[in-house]
């Protein structure tokens, strides 16, 4: 075989392995999961009416300065769900599975 075309065929097998290198690329990066953005805030007998970042207009609202810096920079959790009892909550937490799943439905009981 003539060197020029060898060369060419060389050149063009390196270009080849490079365009299918780079077009799998974005595919292996897209793969990689990111991490989920959760926050947890756990208050005890707290509601949205009682707080000053969500337009609590009482004589003395509680002091929540970490909650009221994630409002002020614009930030406001709209969508969250409780437990009508603590004793639920806590269990919904610690397990990581539905209410009706971990059989606690109400409060602890007074012995």
């Amino acid at each position: 075989m003539n060197a020029v075309l060898e060369k060419g065929i060389i050149k063009m097998i390196k270009i080849i392995i490079s365009l299918l290198f780079g077009m799998m690329a974005p595919a292996v990066l897209a793969d990689t999961p990111k991490s989920p953005n959760i926050l947890f805030i756990i208050m005890d007998d707290v509601g949205v009416d009682q707080m000053k970042s969500f337009g609590y207009g009482g004589v003395t609202p509680p002091a929540m300065t970490n909650i009221d810096q994630i409002a002020a920079s614009g930030i406001r959790f709209r969508n969250t769900w409780s437990m009508p009892a603590c004793t639920p909550s806590r269990a919904v937490f610690f397990e990581g599975r539905f209410p009706l799943r971990t059989h606690i439905r109400g409060g602890a009981r007074s012995l």
